[in-house]
């Protein structure tokens, strides 16, 4: 079973196969347990001369702790990204006002 959100994104990526003859799409399935896993789908198409399908095939990886990853390290750059503003714009009023000592406690 397809999580409800990705369906639409798995239906495009169908339509594109079967025009283009080949697609790739990320989904999540839910499996027996409820879990759910995130999978890297390529896929390809394989028509006769009249254009019909004769074979389909293709490779799925599973990416969840990929993704899970991804996500961990987009929130310690976000994170960082902050704490590195946060002592430029402190720094800049050091500078502006000639009070150094208020950057003391950033350092």
């Amino acid at each position: 079973m397809y999580y409800l959100d990705d369906l639409t994104t798995v239906q495009s990526a169908f339509a594109r196969l079967e025009e283009c003859g080949t697609a790739e799409v990320t989904y999540h399935r839910r499996l027996k347990n409820g879990d759910y896993r995130g999978l890297y789908n390529q896929i390809y198409l394989t028509k006769d001369s009249a254009g019909r399908p004769l074979y389909q095939g293709g490779k799925i990886r599973v990416i969840t702790e990929h993704k899970q990853i991804e996500e961990e390290l987009l929130a310690e750059v976000s994170a960082k990204k902050a704490v590195e503003d946060h002592i430029n714009c402190c720094s800049r009023k050091c500078l502006e006002k000639e009070e150094y000592p208020l950057c003391v406690g950033l350092m």
